[in-house]
């Protein structure tokens, strides 16, 4: 069951308690920004998940292009355990990795309730 939609503005960041079994999808709007994404555990946060996305060169440098995906496209994670996720929509502006304007934009987010498991 869909809890609620959250906005992130361009460069701005957001952070949500994730309960074990939820869902957070986090939607690429316009296509072209990238959302920086950590999954910590509480209550210390010393244990945690970083996602980031930068190509490498056959000859091993990095190279900063514009994104693959298209308005709307989404990627969904699910807990194991219970998390805090902190995002933001990159502010990057030096570089075409939030596409080939260099001008971040708003990215969503959508929170998902645990399923139900059936031992309950």
């Amino acid at each position: 069951m869909l809890d609620h939609a959250i906005r992130i503005p361009a460069r701005r960041g957001r952070a949500v308690r994730l309960a074990r079994g939820a869902a957070i999808d986090v939607i690429n709007t316009h296509g072209t920004q990238v959302v920086d994404f950590w999954a910590l555990c509480p209550p210390d946060g010393c244990e945690h998940l970083s996602m980031e996305h930068v190509p490498w060169s056959p000859d091993g440098s990095l190279r900063f292009e514009p994104p693959a995906s298209r308005p709307g496209d989404l990627v969904r994670f699910r807990a194991a355990i219970d998390l805090v996720v902190v995002m933001s929509a990159c502010p990057q502006d030096l570089t075409p990795v939030n596409g080939d304007a260099q001008c971040p934009v708003d990215v969503h987010v959508r929170l998902h309730d645990p399923e139900p498991s059936g031992d309950e």
